[in-house]
């Protein structure tokens, strides 16, 4: 008797807990709960034992241009809006995004457009905040592990030519929300940073639903001259974190006016505040430019896209392959020795005494010495 397929996700791959066999698995799990699933694509954390051999890709290339953005989109729940949402980031040349109050449930990823979006929601089955990454389809093979949290909190790990990459996006509670809702969620999300290996390049996509404000005073480390905004609880916990994880927050180390810099406009109070941010690790120099781009609309959202470009510029030892001179400096210990050498010194110096011409003299002197 034959025994059936096991069920899979994605390329086909089996849908495991983090540390789980496939033999082990006996349904896919698709509903974020306790332990959140981490699905691997092979070389992550965990995740599947033995999966079907893929074919092994560099991984993203940094020295080519990468951008990464963040947007909240306020509802994503309908598929038929997913076309419309790649255009718009295939338009702007978004490699990869972080997408929040999706409002999808459970967790799970669908493709569209040229692009793969990974999204995780309410387990209760509400369609309630909820994230997601989306994943432009040339950058699709190296994608190594997917890991939903929880409606706040996504994580996907990505190879790229030098090591890995996490990727992190968050939708942080609103100012309004009880302190203690905002200490756990960043008490949470310090625990999926803890679980990112330290020498991957760190990532982190997010409403923050916070300002950076404009005193650098104990966080010029994380933010430049040119933040915004007025600081207050939200903005404390945010700039804490960020130092913490030493974090860069990216917008804030580029001066744009004042209507290039917003991401969040209340049309009921007339509020304009730069809420969503990139940030990444200041452990690697990848960071070329960020900004915010008023053209790129989706439906109802009250927000605008960020986009952080990233490039990684490595200097490389030039190696001459020409003759070199080897001076052995030892045989100068033989009087016999250095006594014929500095006979043949003030030999090629006397020549140099006799010429009156300033050209002659320095091209000899450049050929005697």
């Amino acid at each position: 008797m034959q025994t059936p397929p096991m069920p899979t996700q994605g390329w086909g791959l089996p849908m495991t807990t983090a540390g789980q066999s496939p033999r082990e698995s006996s349904i896919p799990n698709r509903v974020v709960g306790s332990p959140s699933p981490t699905i691997s694509y092979g070389g992550g954390r965990g995740g599947a034992e033995e999966a079907p051999a893929r074919r092994i890709t560099p991984g993203i290339n940094l020295r080519r241009v990468l951008r990464v953005g963040s947007w909240n989109v306020l509802i994503l729940s309908d598929d038929r809006r997913l076309p419309l949402l790649s255009s718009k980031l295939s338009r702007l040349m978004v490699d990869i995004v972080g997408l929040f109050e999706t409002r999808r449930p459970g967790s799970a990823e669908t493709s569209s457009g040229g692009y793969t979006y990974y999204w995780s929601g309410m387990s209760n089955g509400h369609r309630d905040r909820g994230v997601a990454i989306g994943i432009s389809s040339k950058l699709q093979l190296s994608v190594v592990e997917v890991t939903p949290v929880d409606e706040r909190i996504k994580r996907v790990r990505m190879k790229h030519t030098l090591g890995f990459m996490s990727l992190v996006a968050v939708y942080a509670p609103t100012e309004v929300r009880k302190t203690e809702e905002k200490e756990m969620f960043y008490a949470k999300l310090d625990s999926v940073l803890d679980q990112c290996p330290p020498q991957d390049t760190l990532i982190v996509l997010g409403d923050f639903n916070a300002t950076t404000g404009t005193v650098r005073d104990g966080y010029e480390l994380c933010i430049s001259p040119h933040g915004s905004g007025t600081r207050n609880t939200n903005s404390s916990l945010l700039l804490n974190f960020a130092m913490s994880r030493r974090l860069r927050i990216a917008g804030s180390w580029y001066h744009r006016p004042e209507l290039h810099r917003w991401t969040w406009y209340s049309n009921a109070r007339g509020v304009a505040k730069k809420i969503d941010h990139v940030l990444v690790s200041i452990r690697w120099r990848i960071l070329q430019n960020c900004r915010v781009y008023r053209s790129a609309e989706f439906f109802g959202t009250d927000h605008r896209l960020v986009v952080a470009t990233f490039k990684l510029h490595v200097k490389s030892r030039r190696i001459s392959r020409g003759n070199h001179t080897v001076f052995h400096l030892e045989k100068l210990k033989d009087l016999t020795c250095a006594h014929e050498y500095a006979v043949a010194v003030s030999n090629r110096v006397d020549v140099l005494g006799a010429l009156e011409d300033p050209v002659e003299l320095w091209y000899t002197f450049k050929r005697e010495t």
